[in-house]
């Protein structure tokens, strides 16, 4: 993973990790799901 100092890069990286986030509670919320309905 590159990292770049600068400002827009910085804020595009936070914006991808954002995404990453969000993706990853959402597979992790229908992995749940799929447990509980076992």
């Amino acid at each position: 993973m590159l990292f770049a100092p600068l400002p827009l890069n910085e804020s595009f990286f936070m914006r991808g990790l954002k995404v990453n986030i969000n993706t990853a509670k959402l597979n992790f919320n229908s992995i749940e799901i799929t447990w509980s309905a076992l």
